[in-house]
């Protein structure tokens, strides 16, 4: 039996993955179209912390899937998680890695930084798991993260209208609000109509270090 499997205080819930039946797994667009067959894969949600067994997997996938001006270290993230309203999530398929959550837990609202999926185990509906556990985890209150927007004809506008169809499909959708900083811009998006937007700076702020200064301006 696998260490992981069997090592105390790991949480396991079941996932289904979409696979093609003739094809394998699907990709890209082909997420939307209703054939397709289902396994179920059970995954262990467990912090992220250094003596954990399989850390060099969490830090090999977050210096890979995240650009780094818009990325943090390992150690700012393990700092920013000694506060208790800060979590980062590991998921795990026995000793294989499938996914990290990095969040900011406040009042009415959950701050999604970062979901990411393994490379191989991408276009199986683990994204989505995720985001169901997240909500499952919060039931009363809205998910809110931040997603570069559509329609500028930027240099990686393919990537951003798949990650921006992916959340509207988990249920999430545009606010009439944006946040920038002095280089960049992002559509706020959210579970839910409401918007806290005092609560929305206040745990972007504690994310940043002090390092940048976010406004919310009308979008």
């Amino acid at each position: 039996l696998c260490r992981r499997i069997s090592a105390p205080g790991l949480r396991p819930f079941a996932v289904e993955l979409r696979s093609h039946p003739q094809y394998g797994n699907t990709a890209g667009s082909d997420l939307d179209r209703p054939w397709g067959r289902f396994d179920t894969l059970t995954l262990w949600c467990e912090d992220v912390r250094r003596s954990m067994e399989g850390f060099e997997q969490v830090v090999a996938l977050q210096s890979t899937v995240f650009p780094p001006e818009e990325s943090y270290s390992i150690n700012q993230i393990l700092e920013l998680c000694t506060l208790e309203t800060v979590l980062y999530k590991s998921f795990w398929n026995r000793n294989r890695l499938c996914g990290l959550l990095f969040f900011n837990v406040g009042r009415t609202m959950v701050y999604l930084f970062y979901l990411a999926v393994c490379e191989d185990q991408r276009s199986k509906g683990l994204g989505t798991s995720l985001l169901c556990w997240l909500k499952e985890r919060y039931p009363d209150k809205s998910i809110v993260a931040n997603i570069e927007p559509v329609g500028f004809n930027a240099a990686n506008e393919a990537q951003r209208e798949m990650r921006y169809a992916f959340y509207r499909r988990n249920g999430f959708r545009r606010l009439s609000w944006r946040m920038c900083d002095s280089s960049r811009l992002y559509d706020i998006i959210s579970t839910s109509d409401f918007f806290d937007s005092r609560q929305y700076m206040e745990m972007i702020l504690e994310l940043g270090f002090g390092a940048y200064e976010p406004r919310i301006i009308p979008g």
